[in-house]
């Protein structure tokens, strides 16, 4: 009987124990995605780029599992990765490079975290982005329409890899063939009637995916494992005990 309590108590340190090297993990990650970011900022590339390549040799294929995150996820916070980098060696260039470090830096908290992550504090400024680019295709506004259309789209890349991770598939398609269709420009075939329908729709699925629960992605096969493991022990715990029971009925009916 001792022997299989000192199994159940061996199981819960290690699961409390790989619950602290996650944590102590992502503590790491996030405090090297903030260096790089707060340099990015400061147009210090090239400083940003030594975080952005500590961060990588963090994420050893042991590291990874201790994460918990799925290959999905690993893959997108990898490619996440790679475009911040290659646009902080690119320096100056079309796109700043502080927003792919942030993109990437709200990627990270949004793995990190279930609680209200950091990008879905974007939701009050794309609405408001939302609302002038309604009103401007309602009222024929076209050079007001593209700018606010352009400032739109660059709130969506900054969100869609933590929305994501963060997110089922189908919310996030949805979102994605709204926004192709207005930089398609395929609002001039549509009846007012039709865009006003057709803005409210964008505007509920918008709503949807800031507020929607998040999603729970497939689970490390690692816990799997633990948790068959703990069920299996408390099998045994509970066949152990009925049989100590036992005996010790049987000893005091003599």
């Amino acid at each position: 009987m001792k022997r299989w309590i000192t199994l159940f108590c061996m199981i819960l340190l290690l699961q409390k124990g790989v619950t602290v090297q996650a944590e102590s993990s992502w503590s790491t990650l996030n405090e090297l995605a903030d260096q790089a970011l707060s340099l990015a900022q400061q147009e210090h590339y090239k400083e940003a780029i030594t975080f952005m390549d500590r961060f990588n040799d963090e994420l050893t294929p042991v590291n990874r599992e201790s994460l918990h995150i799925s290959t999905e996820q690993f893959r997108i916070l990898q490619y996440s990765h790679s475009l911040a980098l290659q646009a902080l060696e690119q320096g100056n260039s079309e796109e700043e490079p502080s927003s792919k470090v942030m993109q990437f830096r709200l990627l990270v908290d949004a793995l990190q975290t279930n609680h209200q992550p950091l990008w879905t504090e974007m939701e009050e400024e794309m609405l408001s982005t939302f609302g002038k680019l309604k009103e401007n295709a309602e009222t024929g506004d076209q050079v007001a329409f593209q700018e606010d259309l352009a400032v739109f789209l660059q709130q969506y890349d900054l969100i869609l890899p933590s929305a994501q991770v963060d997110r089922n598939q189908q919310d996030i398609e949805k979102m994605n063939d709204h926004v192709a269709f207005l930089n398609n420009q395929s609002l001039e075939a549509m009846s007012d009637g039709e865009k006003e329908a057709y803005f409210k729709q964008i505007e509920k699925d918008l709503q949807t995916l800031f507020e929607k629960a998040p999603f729970q992605s497939d689970v490390s096969p690692f816990w799997v494992m633990m948790t068959i493991g703990s069920i299996i022990v408390t099998t045994l715990l509970y066949v152990g005990w009925r049989k100590y029971i036992g005996s010790q009925t049987i000893h005091s009916s003599y």
